[in-house]
C-alpha cells in the first residue's frame, strides 16, 4: 500500500489518495477518492486479509493514534508514520509540561533520577529508561506522548547519560568512557587508573576508618593510626575511603605498622608515642600493671600489660625458636616451652629461676643431690596422682610415690628396681611408718619416713615389701656332696644364675648362653608374677615383661639398667618420654595405644609408638635431631597448607607425615576461598554438614568433597549475587548455581574447594533461596531464561508480536508475552498452575452464559480468558460475543486452509486463508455454514450447560426420563431445535446473582 500527497501552492486539505491493491494482472489501479479533509474522517480499517499497522488522526482527542488496516478500501485518514499524521493534521503538544522546543536550563532535573513514565498516547515506540533502583538501562514501550526526559532512543544514549554502575566512590563518580558509556574498572592485580583517579581498595594511612554505605559484607583491613597496626573490618562495598586494603599484608606494606610483641593489648608508650623499652637488667622501668616482655631483640623487649602468673601458655606468632619458661597455674609448676619470639603473653621467663621467683611454684615431693625431680604430667600439663590401690596408673618410666595425702601421692620419674636402692628417710617433717628392703640381710625392715623425698624402696606394709623383693626366710643348708648352689655362690662355667621368686628357685641352672641378648623371651611356666626385663633383638630395646618364676633363660633381667648394660640398645626416637615398645607403620591403623602415635624413623628400629598429643595439625614444625635427611610433610597451621620439610630421624612430633596424601588425610587444607574457617568452641575448625549446615554469624557451610573440607567459611554476603566459581580443587562434584542475569538455577561441576556461597547441592535448594524466574506462560514452562522472555505491561499489552499475547501478572516479572495468541473469549475457565503466590481475583468470559464471572487465579499458567477487571472482560467479550461481528483473524502457523468469514461491513461471507492455529469464532469451513450460522449468545435459558470433561455441552432427548445424568439439570430445547442439559430454573434463588456474590464476599 502506498499513500501519496500533493500539496498545492495554497494550504488546502485537498489530497489525491492513490492506492494499489494486491498485484492485479495488469499493473496498479489508481483511484481519486475525494477532496475532503482527511483529518476529519473517521477511522476506517478497510477490508482484506492482511494486518498493516497504520496511524489515524482522532478529531475528538486531537491526537494521532495507531490502528490495523486490512489492505483494501478505507479512507484518507490513513498514514504510514506518526510524523506524516502530525504534519498533515493539527498536532497536540505531546510534552507533559511546558511548550515544545522552548526548553531552558532553569531548574533542570537529572533525567537519570526521574521515574519511568509510559505516556498516555496510543503509540508503541521502543525506548530505554534508566532504573535508579538497579543502576541499569532497561527497555520499555513509550506511547508517544506525556513522558519525561528519562526516555532514550537507544541503549547507548541511555548509558552515556546515565552510566550503569553502583557508585562506590565516596566523592564524585568513577571514570566513564564517553564513547560507550562504560565505567573504567580496575583490580588489585591491575590497579592502573586514569590521572586524578584511584583504585578503590588501596592507600592513605592517615584517613580514618570508613565502613562505607553499601549492603555488602566484605572482610578488609585498615590502618589504625593510634595502635599503629593493621586491623580487620567489614566493608559494605560502597563509599569508604582509600584506607581500605584487601589483605593485612598489603596494609602492612603500605603503612608504618608497629611490631607489637605483646600477646594482649599494646605496649606502654613514652612521651614520643613510641613503645617503652625495658631489659632484663632494668625491668622496673615498666609502670604499674605492665611487665617487661623479653623479646628476641631490643625492639621487641617492651613493657606489656598483664599478670604473668595468671596467663596460659602462648607460643607467640613469630618465626623464631627460643627456649623459655612459663608458669602452669593448674599444676603450679614452671616448665620450659619453645617461644616464637613475638606475640605471646607475659607468662614468659628467661630461666626457671625467674619463673619460680615470680610465681608460687608447687612444692616437690622428691629431692636428691642432683636437684629437683619433677613429677609426671599428663598431656594437659596436670600432675598425675597415684595411690596404693592404683600404682599402675604411672607409666613404665615412673614410680608411684605414696605420700601422706593425695597432693604428695604422685608419679615420679626414674623407675627402677626398688630392691636395689638404699634406705632414704626423706626430707619432710612427718613421721610415717614404712618398710624398706635390706639388701645385706635380704629382709624387709621397718623405718620412719618423713613424707617427702626418699626413693622407690619405700613400702606401706611388710607384705608389700616381701612380695616385691627376694627375702630369705632361712639360710641355705650346705651338704657335703651334690649340694644346691644358691645365688650367694658363683656358678660354674656351664651354668647361669636363675633368680626365681624364692630361695628354692634361685639356683644355678645348666646351659649358660654365650650371648643372653640373642635368646628368645621366655615367660616361664610357674605361677609367680615378677617384673622383669627382656632384650628384643628386633627393636634393640629392653622391654618389661612378667616372669612366672620357673623355666626362664638368661634373657631375663631384674632391672632395665642391667639389661641395657648387657645388651646393645638403640637410641630412643621419641622427643618426650619413653616409647610404648611396639613396632608400628603409617599404613597400619590402631597400631599404637591411646595417647601414643606412630613415629616413623629412618629404619624399623626407630619406628615405635611415642607418647604425644592427639591432634598433630596444631603442633609446630620440628625437624628433629640426628643425621638423616628424610623427605617429609607437615601441616602449617597459619596457612592451613601441607608443606615439605626434611626430618633428621629422631625427636620431632606428630606433625610429621611421609606423603602429601597422609598429611591431607589427617589435616585437611583450607577449603575457603577467602579467610579461614570458623573456630569451634573446643578449639580447631568448626565442621558442618549438608544435613546440619549450622555456622556462626557471617559464616556459611562450605560443603566440600569430604567431611574434612565441609567447614564453616567466611560469608561474603548474598549467595545469589556471587558469580559461579568452580573452585581450585581436583574433585568433580555436580552442583547448582544461580545465574543472576538469566535468573535461572543452572548445573555446574564443582572442584571441591575454593568456591563461594553460590553453590547448592540440588536445584531445589537453589530455587528456595534465590529469586528464580518462573515463566508464567501456560505453554512455555521450559523457557525460564529471563533475558529471552519478551516483556509487556498492563497499560501497553499491544507491545507483543502478533503470534503472542500479553499475560497480565501481579508483578512486572509475570507480565510477559506468551506464545499462542488466539481469541480469549473462546477459552474455558483455567485457574492456573500451582504456585506459592496468590490466589488473585480475576474475571473470565463464560461463553455459555454470555456473561463475565469472577474466579481465583494462581498467578501462573491459565489462558487468555483472564481479565483483571470486569470492564476489560465486558469490553473484549460481551461486546463482541456475536460471532458475526468479530473481525477477521487469519491466525498463525504453517497450514493454509480455505475458510470463510462474515464481513459485517459488506454483510456477506468472504473467503480467506486460515493458518491453522489461533483465530476466532468467525471462521467457517464452508460458505453454507457461514451463511446459515446461528448467532448464539447462550445455550441455556439461565446458567451454563452440563459439560463433558472435554468442555463439550451434553445433549439429551426431550421425551426420555432422567435424560440428564446429574441432579439439578433438565433437558432444555434451544432456539435451533437442539436439546442440552441445562440447570433447572426452579433451583435458582429469587434474588439478583450480582447481589448474592457481593453478600458471599
Amino acid at each position: 500500500l502506498a499513500i501519496y500527497r500533493i500539496y498545492p501552492p495554497k494550504i488546502s486539505y485537498e489530497t489525491i489518495w492513490l492506492r494499489s491493491s494486491p498485484q492485479p494482472p495488469f499493473g496498479q489501479r489508481f483511484h481519486k477518492i475525494s477532496r475532503t479533509d482527511p483529518c476529519k474522517q473517521l477511522v476506517e480499517p478497510g477490508l482484506g486479509v492482511v494486518s498493516l499497522p497504520r496511524w489515524f488522526f482522532d478529531e475528538t482527542s486531537k491526537q494521532c493514534n495507531t490502528f490495523i488496516f486490512k489492505g483494501m478500501k478505507g479512507n484518507q485518514n490513513n498514514f504510514l508514520t506518526y510524523h506524516s499524521c502530525q504534519e498533515t493534521c493539527k498536532a497536540i503538544n505531546p510534552c507533559a509540561g511546558g511548550i515544545p522546543f522552548m526548553h531552558t536550563d532553569i531548574e533542570r532535573k537529572n533525567p537519570c533520577e526521574l521515574p519511568l513514565i509510559l505516556g498516555n498516547g496510543r503509540g508503541a515506540l521502543s525506548r530505554y529508561y534508566f532504573d535508579i533502583s538497579t543502576s541499569s538501562c532497561k527497555h520499555f514501550i513509550y506511547t508517544g506522548m506525556k513522558g519525561n526526559e528519562n526516555n532514550f532512543a537507544s541503549l547507548i544514549d541511555c548509558k552515556r547519560t546515565c552510566p550503569e554502575f553502583d557508585n562506590p566512590c565516596p566523592l564524585g563518580v568513577p571514570f566513564i568512557n564517553k564513547m560507550n558509556g562504560n565505567v573504567a574498572y580496575c583490580t588489585a592485580a591491575n590497579p592502573t587508573c586514569p590521572p586524578n583517579y584511584w583504585l578503590n581498595d588501596h592507600t592513605s594511612c592517615l584517613l580514618p576508618l570508613s565502613r562505607g554505605n553499601g549492603i555488602a559484607k566484605l572482610p578488609r583491613f585498615y590502618y589504625n593510626f593510634r595502635s599503629r597496626s593493621c586491623e580487620q573490618f567489614i566493608y559494605t562495598g560502597r563509599g569508604g575511603n582509600q584506607n581500605n586494603f584487601l589483605t593485612k599484608m598489603a596494609c602492612e606494606e603500605e603503612c608504618p605498622v608497629l611490631v607489637n610483641p605483646c600477646g594482649k593489648g599494646y605496649p606502654a608508650m613514652n612521651s614520643e608515642s613510641n613503645p617503652l623499652l625495658c631489659s632484663v637488667a632494668a625491668p622496673s622501668v615498666c609502670p604499674i600493671g605492665y611487665y617487661c616482655h623479653i623479646g628476641t631483640t631490643s625492639e621487641t623487649t617492651v613493657c606489656c600489660p598483664g599478670d604473668p602468673c595468671k596467663q596460659v601458655i602462648s607460643h607467640g606468632n613469630g618465626r623464631s625458636v627460643v627456649n623459655r619458661w612459663y608458669f602452669n597455674s593448674e599444676s603450679r609448676i614452671c616448665a620450659s616451652f619453645a617461644y616464637s619470639g613475638s606475640g605471646g603473653n607475659q607468662n614468659n621467663f628467661l630461666s626457671r629461676e625467674d619463673c619460680a621467683n615470680t610465681c608460687h611454684e608447687y612444692k616437690y615431693v622428691v629431692n636428691i643431690n642432683m636437684g629437683n625431680i619433677f613429677p609426671k604430667f599428663n598431656h594437659a600439663i596436670f600432675i598425675t596422682h597415684c595411690g596404693a590401690s592404683g600404682p599402675s596408673i604411672c607409666p613404665a618410666t615412673h614410680w608411684c610415690h605414696i605420700g601422706a595425702s593425695l597432693e604428695t601421692s604422685v608419679c615420679c620419674p626414674g623407675a627402677s628396681n626398688p630392691c636395689e636402692q638404699p634406705l632414704l628417710l626423706g626430707i619432710g617433717s612427718l613421721d610415717l611408718l614404712r618398710f624398706y628392703y635390706n639388701q645385706v640381710t635380704r629382709t624387709c625392715q621397718q623405718f620412719r619416713y618423713t613424707g617427702l623425698g626418699g626413693n622407690e624402696n619405700n613400702f606401706l606394709s611388710l607384705r608389700a615389701c616381701e612380695s616385691r623383693c627376694p627375702v630369705f626366710f632361712f639360710l641355705p643348708k650346705s651338704k657335703p656332696t651334690n649340694f644346691i648352689i644358691f645365688i650367694s655362690v658363683s656358678c660354674n662355667a656351664d651354668y647361669f644364675c636363675h633368680i626365681g621368686d624364692k630361695e628354692e628357685t634361685t639356683v644355678c641352672c645348666p646351659g649358660r648362653a654365650t650371648d643372653p641378648c640373642t635368646e628368645p623371651r621366655l615367660d616361664g611356666s610357674g605361677e609367680a608374677m615378677l617384673n622383669r626385663y627382656t632384650y628384643s633383638p628386633l627393636t634393640k630395646q629392653c622391654l618389661p615383661f612378667i616372669y612366672t618364676g620357673i623355666g626362664g633363660n638368661q634373657n631375663n633381667f631384674l632391672s632395665k639398667a642391667s639389661c641395657e648394660a648387657t645388651c646393645p640398645v638403640v637410641q630412643n626416637p621419641c622427643n618426650d618420654g619413653e616409647p610404648a615398645y611396639l613396632l608400628c607403620a603409617s599404613n597400619v591403623a590402631g597400631a599404637c595405644p591411646d595417647g601414643y602415635w606412630c613415629h616413623i624413623g629412618a629404619d624399623i628400629t626407630a619406628s615405635l609408638c611415642c607418647p604425644g598429643a592427639d591432634n598433630p595439625c596444631i603442633l609446630p614444625l620440628q625437624e628433629g635431631k640426628g643425621s638423616s635427611r628424610l623427605a617429609r610433610w607437615y601441616f602449617d597451621i597459619n596457612t592451613r597448607r601441607c608443606t615439605r620439610f626434611q626430618y633428621a630421624g629422631y625427636g620431632g612430633n606428630q606433625n610429621n607425615f611421609q606423603t602429601h596424601q597422609d598429611c591431607l588425610q589427617k589435616c585437611p587444607e583450607n577449603p575457603c576461598s577467602v579467610g579461614d574457617p570458623a573456630s569451634s568452641l573446643v578449639g580447631g575448625v568448626q565442621y558442618c554438614s549438608p544435613k546440619q549446615p549450622v555456622c556462626p554469624p557471617s559464616y556459611y557451610c562450605h560443603v566440600g568433597s569430604s567431611p574434612e573440607n565441609t567447614v564453616c567459611c567466611p560469608s561474603l554476603g548474598n549467595a545469589c549475587l556471587a558469580p559461579m566459581s568452580i573452585g581450585t580443587g581436583s574433585a568433580g562434584l555436580p552442583r547448582w548455581y544461580f545465574n543472576q542475569n538469566t535468573r535461572q538455577c543452572l548445573p555446574f561441576m564443582y572442584s571441591g574447594a575454593g568456591g563461594n556461597e553460590n553453590n547448592f547441592g540440588n536445584e531445589a535448594s537453589c530455587i528456595r533461596l534465590c529469586p528464580v524466574f518462573r515463566n508464567p506462560c501456560p505453554n512455555d514452562f521450559q523457557n525460564n531464561n529471563y533475558l529471552t522472555i519478551m516483556k509487556c505491561s498492563e497499560s501497553n499489552p499491544q507491545s507483543c508480536p502478533p503470534t503472542h499475547w500479553c499475560h497480565i501478572g501481579e508483578t512486572s516479572d509475570t507480565t510477559v508475552c506468551c506464545p499462542g495468541a488466539a481469541e480469549p473469549c473462546l477459552f474455558p475457565l483455567a485457574q492456573g498452575a500451582v504456585s506459592n503466590i496468590g490466589p488473585f481475583t480475576r474475571w473470565y468470559f463464560d461463553k455459555f452464559s454470555g456473561v463475565c464471572k469472577t474466579f481465583q487465579y494462581s498467578g501462573y499458567g491459565g489462558n487468555q480468558n483472564n481479565f483483571k477487571t470486569k470492564e476489560n472482560c465486558v469490553a473484549r467479550c460481551v461486546a463482541q460475543s456475536s460471532v458475526c461481528s468479530m473481525p477477521l483473524v487469519i491466525g498463525y502457523g504453517r497450514m493454509q486452509l480455505n475458510r470463510f468469514y462474515y464481513n459485517s461491513d459488506l454483510r456477506t461471507c468472504l473467503p480467506f486463508i486460515y493458518m491453522g492455529e489461533g483465530g476466532n469464532q468467525n471462521n467457517f469451513r464452508t460458505m453454507q455454514n457461514c451463511m446459515l450460522s446461528p448467532i448464539r449468545r447462550q445455550i441455556c435459558p439461565k446458567g451454563g450447560p452440563l459439560l463433558t470433561p472435554e468442555g463439550i455441552p451434553i445433549s439429551c432427548l426431550l421425551n426420555q426420563i432422567n435424560a440428564c445424568p446429574v441432579n439439578g439439570y433438565i433437558c432444555s430445547l434451544t432456539d435451533n431445535g437442539d436439546a442440552y442439559c441445562c440447570p433447572d430454573p426452579s433451583n435458582f434463588l429469587k434474588i439478583d446473582p450480582e447481589k448474592l456474590i457481593e453478600k458471599m464476599k
